[in-house]
């Protein structure tokens, strides 16, 4: 029995990929029989509210792009540029690889593409039975990620679409990726919104825990092992795991919805001040200040209570700091600096900039000298050399200003 046969005989059991809570939506379509000579195609079709850990697949209809695009850097105008519902035109895609490296010999066997079709979210997945396929395959993914209207992946932009534009070269054909929908890579999105708590922002620990973005994967083949069941199964051994594969794969795609329609619902709505302190860090770093300052000062209103662990208190009162600096609100940013300063692990940043402040703004030699001396000593501590021999450097200065002005200088702040 070769594997088409197999996906027709297995294509019911999709509807033991039940979400969490432990109550399974309703069962997908049953998808038709594969006919490509050479290259497997598997479509499973889910009902709009088959619920895939806490969200409904239909949901990616509503997310709006804008929303998206702020917290994107490589294709935030692209992003931005979509009208309203246009997330429902978008595709989600996840390769898997004989190896994770790179290089000639490298193949994408397997590509699972979701999205809304109709009145149903599609996971359709290309297989590569035979290496001889290949341009076929490539050739059915290409006309797929096309018509998207935007690309969705988790680190595709790093590997599944560096993978697969490395195929498509080999091939002698145009890569979608150029001159094409625009490309959403989730990972640095997830990292920023959960970064704060979570070990790591993989796409299993996203749906694990008490996020809860996705299935339990009770029994799941991991990516590492895939290759090694391709190569089992292109060697005809009867026992090659291929289903386990291609519902890991499967999974995957489902996940990156899931994933597309929680990132944006919270950074619209998070009243959560380590998601807050995310976001903020992320529109900073991406430029965008008439963000950031909303909010992580939202992020400093909803931690009064005490529900955000020191170390990110000390990092929100260091961010807003350096936003409010840049603003030109001093007084303003001189209070968080010495909150960051204070405590058994002040941060050697604010003190830094307190050190500045009193050095050329306040003429507080005494005081810069006391700022740059605890720096310093963290600084040591932590065996940070060009940090070291920087404040090294202004303790000098500092000193020898101060000698100069006769030892004369204000108490301490803070």
């Amino acid at each position: 029995m070769d594997l088409r046969e197999r996906l027709r005989r297995l294509a019911g059991t999709a509807g033991a990929e039940h979400a969490r809570p432990a109550a399974p939506g309703p069962p997908p379509l049953l998808p038709p029989p594969s006919t490509s000579s050479g290259l497997g195609i598997r479509r499973i079709a889910y009902r709009l509210d088959h619920r895939h850990g806490t969200r409904a697949l239909g949901e990616v209809a509503k997310v709006r792009p804008g929303a998206l695009a702020a917290l994107e850097g490589p294709a935030s105008a692209a992003l931005a540029a979509l009208p309203p519902g246009g997330f429902a035109g978008a595709r989600f895609f996840d390769v898997e690889t004989t190896s994770i490296g790179g290089g000639a010999g490298v193949y994408v066997f397997l590509l699972g593409v979701g999205g809304i079709e109709g009145d149903a979210f599609v996971v359709e997945q290309l297989l590569l039975e035979s290496p001889a396929a290949e341009r076929a395959l490539l050739a059915a993914a290409a006309e797929r990620l096309r018509a998207a209207s935007v690309l969705v992946s988790f680190a595709g932009r790093g590997f599944d679409e560096r993978r697969l534009a490395d195929r498509f070269a080999m091939a002698a054909l145009a890569s979608p990726f150029r001159e094409g929908p625009p490309h959403l890579d989730l990972l640095p999105l997830a990292r920023a919104v959960f970064g704060g708590r979570l070990a790591s922002a993989r796409l299993r620990d996203l749906e694990a825990g008490p996020l809860a973005l996705g299935p339990e994967r009770a029994g799941d083949l991991p990516g590492a092992l895939c290759p090694d069941a391709y190569f089992r199964y292109l060697r005809g051994d009867p026992g090659a795991p291929m289903e386990a594969v291609l519902r890991h794969n499967r999974l995957d795609v489902l996940s990156l919805a899931t994933l597309a329609v929680e990132v944006e619902d919270r950074a619209r709505k998070s009243r959560d001040p380590a998601e807050l302190l995310g976001l903020g860090r992320r529109y900073a770093r991406l430029g965008r200040e008439d963000l950031a300052l909303p909010a992580l000062a939202q992020a400093e209103d909803e931690a009064r209570a005490g529900s955000l662990p020191a170390p990110e208190a000390r990092l929100l009162a260091e961010e807003l700091g350096r936003l409010l600096k840049r603003r030109g609100r001093l007084d303003e940013a001189l209070a968080r600096f010495s909150a960051a300063a204070s405590g058994p692990l002040p941060s050697i940043a604010a003190l830094v900039e307190l050190a500045k402040d009193a050095e050329h703004r306040a003429r507080d030699w005494a005081a810069a000298e006391a700022y740059t001396l605890a720096a310093l000593a963290l600084a040591r501590r932590g065996r940070a050399g060009r940090l070291v021999a920087d404040l090294e450097r202004r303790i000098a200065r500092v000193r020898a200003r101060k000698g100069r002005a006769g030892g004369e200088g204000w108490l301490l702040r803070g």
